[in-house]
């Protein structure tokens, strides 16, 4: 069967007819999923987003706490995990000297500070200074680079 070019046209016609009219039912259904997985992804953002500085000066504290922890148990950590460390713990959010904190937080924030920035000097030794990109974590007792 072979068409003219007045019955491909109408044809062509009618398919775009049938498409816009199948868009124009759904549109509406897309539009209603859209904006409810928008408002989901707002309220999840907003729930596990910590409410206030304190809380996130705490978390940062104690962050600073788990990473000396981990710090002291490792035998040495590489210089450039040691810098990067430090660069991460020079956000004013873990600091209670560059931001207010309770005086609770910032006495135990001071400690956390000292006590990580201590370990990170005996650990990562004297190449500590010098400035290269953090390539290695960790260095478990007993195994060289």
């Amino acid at each position: 069967m072979t068409l003219d070019r007045d019955e491909l046209a109408e044809r062509m016609q009618q398919a775009k007819l049938a498409r816009a009219e199948h868009l124009r039912r759904y549109a509406s259904l897309a539009l209603t999923i859209g904006s409810s997985g928008l408002a989901i992804l707002l309220a999840l953002g907003v729930l596990y987003v910590p409410q206030s500085t304190n809380q996130r000066q705490l978390a940062a504290t104690a962050q600073m706490e788990r990473f000396a922890n981990k710090i002291d148990r490792a035998a040495r950590i590489s210089p450039e995990s040691a810098r990067q460390i430090e660069f991460v713990i020079s956000n004013p959010e873990y600091d209670c000297e560059q931001m207010p904190c309770r005086s609770t937080l910032q006495s135990r924030n001071k400690a956390a500070r000292s006590r990580l920035l201590a370990l990170l000097k005996v650990r990562a030794g004297s190449d500590f200074s010098s400035a290269e990109p953090a390539r290695v974590i960790f260095v478990q007792a007993g195994r060289d680079q």
